[in-house]
């Protein structure tokens, strides 16, 4: 998946216009979070399974 930086913060083929508001907005920031934050834990434990089986 590649993520391209767009001035919007918008996803999807169509980009919106106009900023999400409510529920939408939220439920999308946090999932946008989350999995920023799994993929930062998920690099490192790859790494120190990678550095702990070559030693």
């Amino acid at each position: 998946m590649v993520f391209t930086p767009n001035p919007g913060g918008y996803h999807g083929r169509n980009a919106l216009r106009r900023p999400m508001r409510g529920p939408k907005r939220d439920r999308w920031m946090w999932w946008r979070l989350g999995s920023g934050v799994a993929a930062t834990v998920a690099g490192l434990i790859a790494l120190l399974v990678f550095t702990s089986g070559r030693y």
